[in-house]
């Protein structure tokens, strides 16, 4: 120990010199205090903390305090949140609406009340929870389970509609006059019943609705489909008998007048009558002016049939009366080196061309096969095998000169081949021309020849072309035309032909004549609409003009300058009907084009 006086110098640690000298300051004024968490310190003289004993509670400035808690603890006095001070005393805040749990307020409920969450019944445990059970099947009311059915909801007590009202009963209406679903009233029939509506069979189904089946085809009586036919129906038992539908949907049979119609499966009148089919009268062609004949003929009528008959001294149908036809080309071809200067055309269009065309007949005394029909022996033309090659199509024209066409136009000429022991087929063509200048065609077609008024052997049958001189003779109703000028040719027109081809051989051609006529006109016009087959339109109750389609038509008889013309429909498209428009006139001089025929559908 060293005493006051003593020399301290030689106690330091030359080493810890300087340490010493830091310790030796002072830390804090002498008499200070403080708390270093529970304990109390105090400043010594020396300026050093001293530390005192641990406070049990707590320590406030520097000295223990009496509290009666930890500082900073929390606690619960009933529903009162408490906080110990740093004084060590509880501080209490509000009461907690709920629950207090460890100085805290929580929960969102007073312990052991009770409430509903929709249909879940909760009650409010002890931390203030809501504690939820099964979900109610019907009504949750106060926490609690209750009712006999879910509020709103419907249900049907037989014909009674029934609510549930919010407390979970059900509360019953008025008993519904045909059906309850679903706690509604609906139907609007009582179930099974069964009635018509129109054609369509109903059964009222458990719902109260009606249920249609598929339409009848006939009638529908008391729900049930029956009958075999459509009230107010029609049907042609036979061509005079007509079937009507009774409102049972039963066929009932009675007798036509005249005719039963296949387009209207009603009685009708005839063609040639006019009426309803109830009643039928002729039509009286000959009534029109002149009866729709020539101003030169007379009409008369015999039942529904008109004639015209051209009065003395003329010639025709009646349609067209005209004086005894003169002729205005008579050949007998004696030489026919003069026929192009006549105005004749011919030409060789064969394939391939061979050595001859036409020539001078040749008569028997030179060795040829025959004789002309009159004149001189050899007064016709001829064309033979040698037209074409050894094998090939003999294709050679003969055209007269430019004639005026009319009404008793012809054209007539004698042919033949030779009567030998080996006959073969040959054919002549007779065709017309009606386009000026009529040239003869180019090639092996028929160019404007267009016409055919018909044939000599035209199926070219072995043995079927004349072996004797044979007249034949070609008119208006073979094509030739009522109005106009052309030409008409022969064509001499030989298939597998030939030296060696099995079908030519050797024909003449003599007595050509054309005879002239008047001038007559065509009727015609336009057709519209026709879909169906079937037509047939009238011409003065004479001539009957099938039509096939839509487009232009012409009558084949021709009328005379002042002619009545009326075009009727003689007969109507099946399900088409067709009215005809301009229908009624006087030719003039010229032809009708403007007749209109328009179809519709039935």
């Amino acid at each position: 120990m060293v005493g006051c006086g003593d020399d301290t110098s030689t106690n330091v640690d030359p080493n810890t010199a300087d340490a010493a000298t830091t310790s030796d300051a002072a830390e804090c004024t002498a008499g200070a205090t403080r708390c270093d968490g529970l304990v109390p310190e105090t400043c010594s003289s020396a300026g050093r903390w001293e530390q005192g004993q641990a406070c049990a509670i707590a320590c406030v400035d520097g000295a223990c305090a009496d509290g009666v808690c930890e500082p900073g603890t929390k606690q619960c006095d009933g529903l009162v949140p408490q906080n110990c001070d740093a004084a060590g005393g509880w501080q209490s805040a509000p009461a907690c609406a709920y629950v207090c749990s460890a100085g805290e307020c929580t929960g969102a409920c007073v312990p052991d009340t009770k409430q509903c969450d929709g249909l879940v019944p909760q009650t409010c445990d002890a931390a203030g929870g809501w504690q939820g059970v099964d979900a109610c099947p019907y009504v949750c009311s106060a926490g609690e389970c209750t009712g006999a059915c879910v509020p709103s909801t419907k249900q049907c007590n037989g014909l009674v509609p029934q609510t549930c009202d919010v407390a979970g009963a059900w509360q019953s209406a008025d008993a519904c006059p045909y059906v309850c679903s679903a706690g509604e009233c609906t139907g609007v029939c009582v179930p099974d019943a069964v009635d018509c509506s129109g054609l369509v069979p109903r059964r009222c189904d458990a719902t109260g609705n009606w249920q249609s089946a598929d339409a009848c085809p006939y009638v529908c009586s008391a729900g049930a489909c029956t009958g075999v036919c459509v009230p107010g129906d029609h049907r042609c038992a036979d061509g005079a008998t007509v079937e009507t539908c009774d409102a049972a949907g039963q066929w009932q049979r009675s007798a036509c007048l005249q005719v039963c119609s296949a387009k209207t499966n009603q009685c009708a009148c005839a063609s040639g009558y006019d009426g309803d089919g109830a009643t039928c009268t002729p039509i009286d062609f000959c009534s029109a002016p002149n009866g729709g004949c020539s101003p030169n003929a007379t009409c008369s009528q015999n039942g529904i049939v008109p004639a015209c008959a051209c009065n003395g001294g003329r010639e025709g149908d009646g349609l067209v009366c005209y004086p005894t036809p003169s002729a205005v080309l008579n050949e007998g071809f004696d030489d026919i080196t003069k026929l192009a200067e006549a105005g004749w055309l011919d030409a060789n269009r064969s394939s391939p061309v061979g050595s001859t065309t036409w020539f001078q007949g040749n008569h028997v005394a030179m060795g040829g096969p025959f004789n002309a029909h009159d004149g001189n022996t050899d007064a016709y033309i001829g064309a033979n095998f040698n037209n074409t090659g050894n094998t090939g199509t003999i294709n050679t024209w003969l055209a007269t000169p430019s004639v005026t066409f009319g009404a008793g136009s012809s054209i007539s000429f004698y042919t033949r081949s030779p009567n030998g022991q080996t006959r073969y087929a040959d054919r002549v063509e007779v065709r017309v021309c009606t386009e000026a200048p009529c040239a003869l065609p180019p090639d092996t077609g028929v160019g404007s020849y267009t016409t055919l008024l018909g044939s000599v052997n035209p199926s070219l049958a072995a043995n079927g072309y004349p072996a004797d001189w044979t007249k034949f003779t070609f008119t208006n109703a073979n094509g030739i035309p009522y109005l106009g000028t052309g030409r008409i040719a022969i064509r001499y027109y030989v298939t597998s032909a030939g030296l060696i081809g099995g079908n030519s051989d050797y024909i003449g051609i003599d007595r050509l004549v054309v005879n002239g006529g008047v001038p007559a006109y065509s009727v015609g016009g336009t057709v519209s609409g026709l879909t169906k087959s079937g037509l047939v339109l009238w011409l003065n109750g004479i001539e009957q003009r099938p039509i096939a389609a839509d487009g232009s038509f012409s009558f084949t008889r021709a009328l005379d300058t002042g002619t009545r013309y009326s075009v009727r429909v003689y007969q109507q498209p099946a399900g088409e009907t067709c009215v005809v428009t301009n229908a009624h006139g006087t030719i003039a001089s010229a032809n009708v084009g403007n007749v209109q025929v328009t179809c519709s559908p039935d």
